[in-house]
């Protein structure tokens, strides 16, 4: 049996490596640009059609009983039935907080909405980027400086989940801590209702940081105890 009878099969053998190995980055490329598409800065494609989106809704419902401003978490979320009236859900992927207040200024513009939720930070909190809890909460206070005469509900941020993909590894417990710290003393000066996060989301989200629906549920069960919907 000579050289030649094993060419064919091992081009095959090889053929199918090179395949295998194009299939496994594609699958990891789709997984990661899934996950990076929540996190990126405000200007991605996704954030400027969702905050198109929202600030038209917006302009078609002309007031509502609340609207809860916020990231992905957010946007994600269902909230219609929240309180008996109206409600818009103005959450888009990949905001911060300096986005957020960008966009509870056009929308004070367009809806005539009895209570402001504000449920946004964890994307202030990613590791890779810079973090200054003073410029943080100085641009969360110009959110709440920018919605005076109107009843606010903040939000405390949701702890991240240890051991997922995007958890603990992908943005800093510490800084979140000093997120809600922050906005505890802030609701106390702007005689803001705050909603305390819970102390743990172990088993509670879907990938560390997104909610599963358990987690929606007691989201809401927390904002309708803060008396935004009376």
């Amino acid at each position: 049996m000579g050289f030649a009878t094993f060419r064919a099969p091992a081009r095959s053998v090889l053929f199918s490596l090179i395949l295998i190995c194009a299939f496994s980055a594609t699958a990891f490329g789709s997984g990661f640009l899934f996950y990076r598409s929540y996190f990126r800065p405000a200007g991605h494609l996704h954030t400027e059609v969702r905050e198109r989106a929202i600030v038209s809704q917006a302009d078609q419902l002309g007031s509502a009983q609340l609207v809860i401003v916020g990231d992905s978490i957010v946007e994600l979320g269902y909230f219609d039935t929240l309180c008996p009236d109206r409600v818009l859900n103005a959450g888009v992927g990949g905001f911060r907080v300096a986005d957020t207040a960008r966009l509870v200024a056009k929308l004070t513009d367009k809806i005539d909405a009895r209570v402001f939720a504000i449920a946004a930070g964890v994307n202030d909190a990613q590791r890779s980027e810079p973090r200054n809890i003073k410029k943080w909460l100085s641009d969360y206070e110009a959110i709440l400086a920018g919605l005076s005469g109107k009843r606010i509900v903040i939000i405390g941020v949701a702890p991240v989940e240890a051991g997922m993909p995007i958890g603990d590894k992908y943005f800093d417990p510490a800084f979140i801590d000093a997120e809600n710290a922050g906005l505890a003393a802030l609701a106390a000066r702007y005689h803001a209702d705050f909603v305390a996060p819970p102390q743990s989301m172990a088993g509670k989200t879907v990938d560390g940081v997104h909610f599963r629906p358990e987690a929606y549920a007691d989201l809401i069960g927390r904002i309708r105890s803060s008396g935004a919907c009376n």
